[in-house]
């Protein structure tokens, strides 16, 4: 046997570890039926402008990144991305969200999206926290 750290793992071994955990939980009945979900907002010369990415699993949204370009935050730019994503969601069969963010971040603006702080991570940056938040959709 030989362990190996590796910062480029290829897709290959990655999917072959994937494998592995799909055979174990495989014995409960659960897969791990991973499907991305990306929204995008782009100018009128095509240019991304702001966006969203993430996943669906089993009953979940996950949010992975949200970004809206500086020159227009405040506008709702952020809101309808969310709306559009969580729509999505639902249509695929999920009943909740969950996101992570940093307290240099946006969590009053999930809050005021109807997420719920779950759980926090301290010193993640150093003298930041990390916000760990679900939804009900």
């Amino acid at each position: 046997m030989k362990i190996s750290v590796e910062a480029n793992p290829t897709q290959a071994d990655k999917d072959a570890v994937l494998a592995l955990l799909n055979a174990h939980n495989g014995r409960f009945g659960i897969e791990w039926e991973q499907r991305p979900l990306a929204v995008f907002a782009k100018d009128e010369d095509g240019k991304v402008i702001g966006g969203l990415s993430g996943y669906t699993l089993w009953n979940w949204l996950k949010i992975e990144i949200l970004a809206v370009s500086p020159d227009i935050r405040t506008k709702g730019l952020g809101r309808s991305l969310i709306e559009q994503a969580e729509n999505e969601a639902r249509s695929r069969g999920c009943q909740f969200s969950f996101l992570d963010t940093f307290s240099f971040q946006a969590r009053p603006f999930y809050e005021r999206l109807g997420y719920k702080l779950y759980g926090e991570l301290p010193d993640f940056p150093t003298g930041h926290f990390r916000y760990f938040m679900t939804k009900t959709l």
